[in-house]
């Protein structure tokens, strides 16, 4: 698992390094003014693991996320920006946040994915201690994983 996390954290270092190395024109912030609305995204749900690395356990709850083509220039293979958001309750991808506006700068589809354990995407009806033991990272960055290869 080490060896993953390690490898994860090194794809985006060099990600953010190259992209900010990037000459990039000017960005039309004109395009952000008309800022869309929660209700203009659909929600929609995944079906995840609770445990990632317990073969036995076949547990699964449905993990929360929203995306946006429309600033995606779609004539050719557009990048994806994921947002994965914090521990808190997450919402449909904000286009005045810093990922969001580099994504829009890109012409990228963009996807913002809730966090296990807060807002909608509930592996558990309580919070007990017996239940918190999936909210680590690991179990997070599993998810992330099994969202990826969807």
């Amino acid at each position: 698992m080490r060896d993953f996390v390690s490898k994860l954290l090194l794809a985006s270092a060099a990600s953010l390094a190259i992209t900010s190395l990037a000459a990039r024109p000017e960005p039309d912030r004109r395009r952000w003014a008309p800022k869309v609305g929660m209700e203009e995204y659909d929600t929609h749900y995944f079906e995840n693991q609770v445990d990632h690395f317990d073969d036995g356990n076949t547990d699964t709850y449905q993990q929360r996320f929203w995306y946006s083509e429309e600033f995606a220039q779609m004539d050719s293979q557009p990048p994806v920006f994921l947002y994965v958001c914090g521990e808190w309750t997450c919402s449909p991808p904000d286009e005045t946040m810093y990922p969001m506006m580099v994504g829009i700068d890109h012409g990228a589809i963009l996807y913002s994915l809730e966090h296990r354990y807060y807002g909608d995407s509930q592996p558990f009806d309580d919070w007990s201690t017996e239940n918190l033991r999936f909210l680590t990272s690991e179990q997070a960055l599993a998810d992330i994983n099994t969202f990826i290869k969807g």
